[in-house]
């Protein structure tokens, strides 16, 4: 759902069912995605803090 058009050329979904899809879960997948995104970074920089952290 996140990647509707790429998914809708390779035939993968059809394009009456992304319409139809509820507006509140496409904007939910959204959120979710982008919170996953940002605490990964914060993950990487936290392990890249404690490796400069150790003699």
């Amino acid at each position: 759902m996140l990647y509707a058009r790429r998914s809708i050329k390779r035939g993968q979904l059809d394009p009456k069912d992304f319409h139809e899809f509820p507006l509140a879960l496409k904007r939910r997948l959204t959120i979710t995605s982008w919170l996953i995104i940002i605490g990964f970074a914060w993950f990487m920089f936290g392990v890249g803090l404690l490796n400069l952290s150790k003699p």
